[in-house]
């Protein structure tokens, strides 16, 4: 276990826990980590990050960082974006995690932006795990992060195709996320499970856009971008909407 080291009040690292099973072994992690780092003022000398590198090359430890204003791509695949720390269970991310264990190696409040394209409909197969899963990112999450999320509509056939779809991810599911909302439906009598409340987390929902399949394109061609109609028509038929993007806002 490595000590912290410190230069006045901030920590430089800490270990969180040993886990062989998600232990960090690649120079290249550290050295692309350490690039990210310097574009969100980490304030260390060239001394402790070499220090720190050789220390920790040393040992088998999964590390903990003591940031603020980091950027994750979680679930990345092949699809790493610059100036993030990309994450995933699988492949040659920069951090080899897997988002259904828990705790998630970040401290509360740590975290401005998180993409996730394409990965919370892979997530909590079982309910309390996906439950589980919202709690962790509202933890990392500082006030005012965003959370941009891209799914496959829950009405498309891509959705049902791909084996490893556990669950729909919608806007009204999101909005189940928000105390105001929830607040609101409460006050109406409204038919609607109160997960900001039960769950003490609060995502507002922000923005919603919706990617017509090749079908909608070929049965409207003349209403393409009629969002409205779009979706009174895909409240009928499938395949009509490919994917869904969302945002929503940590509120604290």
């Amino acid at each position: 276990m490595l000590a912290p080291r410190t230069t006045g009040n901030k920590v430089l690292y800490k270990v969180l826990y040993i886990q062989s099973g998600h232990a960090v072994t690649s120079v290249e992690f550290y050295l692309k980590l350490f690039i990210n780092l310097s574009k969100v003022s980490f304030g260390y000398s060239l001394f402790y990050l070499e220090d720190f590198i050789l220390k920790y090359l040393l040992c088998d430890c999964y590390t903990h960082f003591t940031m603020t204003d980091l950027r994750l791509n979680l679930g990345c695949g092949a699809k790493r974006l610059d100036g993030y720390v990309n994450v995933d269970k699988f492949g040659e991310p920069d951090l080899r995690f897997d988002l259904e264990t828990f705790p998630y190696p970040w401290d509360n409040n740590s975290v401005a932006e998180i993409e996730m394209h394409h990965v919370l409909e892979h997530l909590g197969q079982q309910t309390e795990v996906y439950l589980k899963i919202i709690q962790e990112l509202y933890r990392i999450c500082k006030p005012g992060a965003k959370l941009h999320i891209t799914v496959p509509h829950h009405r498309s056939d891509s959705f049902f195709h791909d084996p490893t779809h556990v669950r729909a991810i919608t806007p009204v599911g999101l909005s189940m996320l928000s105390k105001r909302q929830n607040r609101e439906w409460l006050a109406n009598s409204k038919a609607f499970t109160l997960l900001a409340l039960y769950l003490d987390v609060d995502f507002e929902l922000v923005h919603v856009a919706y990617t017509p399949g090749e079908l909608w394109f070929e049965r409207y061609p003349e209403s393409a971008s009629d969002t409205q109609f779009l979706l009174k028509e895909s409240a009928i038929y499938s395949n009509l909407i490919k994917q869904v993007e969302m945002i929503v806002i940590a509120v604290k």
